[in-house]
């Protein structure tokens, strides 16, 4: 298929879809070899808009407002991500040729945060946060030089008042 930004990609296709689209692209079956066609006559492919505005009304219709492709390429991310899947899963099936443009869906899900801080107010160690959020950034090709001295200058600020933890209620204030 034809992608964001024009470039072509591969993405796995389910048998029973691939054998529907087969039979739609057989010769005699249509005007052209388009897989989206108007549903009136003449019968020939949808343009990008066309599918674009298609999508639109239909997801208006439904009672979510409009969608564009952006809304659903976010939307499939952010399931996948929730789903377990990788950053370079996600990255790989949404084609980005820059793994940094992925980490947009690593950022921290605040009303998760918030239901953590109502069932407990559960204590999260800066340190290891702070770990842990060096190592995605880095594994994503991100150079933190000036980030990281910032941060472990803070890490040590809050060590010298004996702050090395912060509450989730704290984080969220």
């Amino acid at each position: 298929m034809t992608g964001k930004g024009r470039k072509d990609t591969q993405l796995p296709l389910p048998a029973d879809v691939g054998e529907v689209i087969a039979v739609r692209l057989r010769p005699g079956t249509g005007p052209d070899r388009a897989v989206f066609v108007r549903l009136h006559a003449p019968y020939r492919g949808l343009t990008v808009s066309a599918l674009t505005n298609a999508v639109a009304v239909v997801s208006q219709r439904a009672g979510l407002g409009v969608l564009h492709a952006h809304r659903l390429r976010h939307s499939a991310a952010t399931a996948m991500l929730a789903g377990g899947a990788s950053l370079a899963e996600i990255g790989q099936v949404l084609a980005h040729q820059n793994p940094v443009t992925t980490s947009i869906y690593a950022r921290v899900d605040i009303e998760a945060l918030r239901s953590l801080a109502r069932d407990g107010g559960s204590v999260m160690d800066l340190d290891a946060m702070l770990g842990d959020y060096l190592q995605v950034r880095r594994e994503l090709g991100v150079k933190l030089t000036r980030e990281e001295k910032l941060l472990r200058q803070f890490l040590a600020w809050l060590a010298e008042r004996d702050m090395t933890a912060i509450t989730a209620d704290a984080a969220l204030a």
